[in-house]
């Protein structure tokens, strides 16, 4: 259910967002977020989700520390100044809402390869070492 509200807010943030002028850093680094969510989603709609997936967590992982690392490089830059508010909140909303999916299919990755895992609702900091 989760994974399909943050579906819906992606699904949202592209169709408002056809006026806007676009980053080009920030929309490749986001379709690659998008790209690595689309076989991990299969992955686990599929025959056998417990079946070990590395590349597909390992690809994702990369993709949202990307994403993470354009967006405050982005911001730095103050980029933001040339978008408007609207066009800001459609960005943040479509980054915000990738991210949360990507933990979500991480989230159940581990559930479904560990019945027992009690994980919390806490999110993944993506970009930045845990300790």
């Amino acid at each position: 259910d989760r994974c399909t509200e943050h579906l819906h807010v992606v699904l949202d943030a592209l169709n408002d967002s056809h006026e806007e002028k676009h980053d080009p850093d920030m929309s490749a680094a986001l379709r690659r977020v998008a790209d690595s969510l689309m076989p991990a989603l299969r992955h686990l709609g599929g025959e056998d989700p417990a079946q070990p997936a590395p590349d597909l967590v390992r690809n994702m992982n990369n993709s949202v520390e990307e994403a993470e690392r354009n967006l405050e490089i982005f911001r730095s830059r103050t980029a933001t100044e040339d978008l408007s508010l609207r066009g800001m909140l459609q960005l943040f909303s479509l980054h915000q809402a990738l991210r949360l999916l990507a933990e979500d299919v991480l989230l159940s990755f581990e559930r479904i390869r560990n019945p027992d895992f009690k994980g919390s609702a806490k999110r993944r900091r993506f970009g930045k070492r845990q300790g």
